[in-house]
């Protein structure tokens, strides 16, 4: 073989084993270029599912940001009513304070009011509290000293008759209106406006008769003794007499004496009574006594079984709770006679039909002191 055609072998043969390896290395290229096409297939396919998802989740999001947004808008709205409100509650709460505090003025004004009548009555409870000349009232006090109590021993007797002779016969009181002598319908007069008018009604006449006898009761306190209230009463024996003083100058035809023991405490008491004056049962003030004081509303029943007095004659007239009914609840107003008013020495108890229950000047006053702590904490709060 010549040399010529021995190259030519050999570029033949490398020029094959090219073609050889360059086929190989384009079909290791296709494999690449067919894995790498499925990857990127693939890849497409999986960010397309992501940009899907992507797509829907913007489109929740949009959703979901457009009901926020609605939300907010209403929540503005929402929150515009509640500054107005806000705003006008601001106000009226302002307006309330001082509402609030022109009802406690007005509290302490209807309290101060209450205190000043429990100290009228605290001042119109006895003697003590009569503001006339020295004069006058020594005459008083000497004439219920000297005539209508009677020490003998231990024992210090009142007789209630002897203060009506004293009034009617020595101080020369006269039932009279309170037209003639307040010119109103009806005025509670106090011990000085009774003396000075020199007389009163029968509510006035009680207020007196009762600072009468609690003189006497001091008097015969003032040393050691055992007291007895002597009364007296119609008696139907002809000739009968009952001595108004100890004296013996002064007496009531036909009438019978009663012992009242163990009775310390007087009351004026008001109800449905027989008005021996107007000689028929309708407002009327009497006095009634107890064994035991009454400082309070609750105390009130102390009074059941205490004997009743007559103040413009000093008799007997019954016993609070058989003869005249001590008033307690509303159907208690069917009886005739009865009590619905009670002045002691401090205050004055009403019974009130419309809430059924006894009120005065003292339970006003712990209402409305309880009303004014209440609204005080709330302003507080």
């Amino acid at each position: 073989m010549e040399r010529k055609d021995w190259i030519h072998w050999i570029v033949i043969v490398s020029l094959f084993v090219m073609v050889v390896i360059l086929f190989l290395r384009v079909e290791e290229v296709k494999k690449e270029l067919i894995q790498t096409n499925n990857e990127y297939v693939n890849y497409q396919e999986e960010k397309t599912r992501e940009i899907r998802g992507l797509n829907s989740e913007i489109k929740h999001l949009e959703q979901e940001k457009e009901g926020l947004e609605q939300s907010l808008a209403e929540k503005q709205e929402e929150l515009q009513v509640l500054e107005k409100k806000y705003n006008n509650l601001a106000e009226n709460y302002e307006g309330l304070q001082e509402e609030a505090s022109n009802v406690l003025r007005t509290i302490d004004d209807y309290q101060q009011e209450l205190n000043e009548s429990m100290e009228w009555f605290r001042a119109n409870s006895d003697l003590e509290g009569l503001n006339v000349s020295n004069s006058l009232k020594n005459k008083i006090e000497s004439q219920l000293r000297y005539r209508c109590i009677e020490k003998e021993g231990n024992r210090c007797t009142i007789n209630t008759g002897c203060l009506y002779l004293v009034n009617s016969q020595f101080l020369e009181f006269e039932y009279l209106n309170d037209t003639n002598t307040s010119y109103s319908e009806d005025k509670l007069q106090s011990l000085n406006e009774f003396v000075n008018s020199q007389g009163g009604d029968c509510e006035d006449f009680s207020l007196f008769y009762k600072a009468e006898l609690a003189f006497l009761l001091n008097e015969c306190e003032a040393s050691p003794s055992e007291y007895v209230l002597v009364s007296w009463r119609p008696a139907s024996e002809e000739g009968k007499r009952f001595w108004l003083d100890d004296s013996h100058q002064w007496f009531i035809r036909e009438a019978a004496r009663m012992l009242l023991l163990g009775n310390r405490y007087p009351y004026v008491v008001c109800g449905q009574i027989l008005d021996p004056v107007k000689n028929r049962i309708g407002g009327h003030c009497v006095i009634a006594m107890s064994k035991e004081k009454i400082n309070s509303i609750g105390d009130i029943d102390k009074l059941k079984g205490g004997p009743l007095i007559e103040p413009q004659d000093g008799r007997y007239i019954g016993e609070v709770g058989e003869d005249i009914i001590l008033i307690m609840e509303k159907d208690d107003f069917s009886y005739n006679s009865y009590i619905s008013q009670i002045i002691t020495d401090e205050d004055m108890f009403s019974f009130s039909r419309e809430r059924e229950r006894w009120e005065g000047f003292a339970f006003f006053s712990d209402k409305l002191d309880k009303t004014k702590k209440e609204l005080e904490q709330e302003i507080n709060d």
